[in-house]
């Protein structure tokens, strides 16, 4: 089996996340990611799939727990979707002062 550098990816990805996530922590999942949507700022650009903080600071108490459970299942199953690959930067362009 030849190791390609996706391969190396997701296993940097699930090592690096798995500690966050483990069921050992002190700090539960569903704890962090709240605190995490709470803290985020508000009136900044949306993400590609439309997404901002606020679609994430008001919805649903439960969200929190669901987010936590599927980021557990991707790190448990080493799964990584297809659509988290995508993302865009959108340059500001800055005036040159002229003197």
């Amino acid at each position: 089996m030849v190791v390609t550098s996706e391969a190396l990816k997701l296993r940097k990805f699930a090592s690096h996340f798995k500690d966050t996530f483990s069921c050992n922590d002190p700090i539960k999942p569903v704890e962090l990611l709240s605190k995490t949507i709470a803290n985020l700022k508000r009136g900044k650009a949306v993400d590609i799939g439309g997404i901002s903080a606020e679609h994430l600071q008001f919805s649903h108490p439960c969200l929190p727990a669901l987010l936590a459970k599927l980021i557990q299942l991707m790190i448990f199953f080493s799964y990584i979707p297809e659509g988290f690959r995508y993302n865009y930067i959108v340059p500001i362009p800055t005036m040159v002062c002229p003197y």
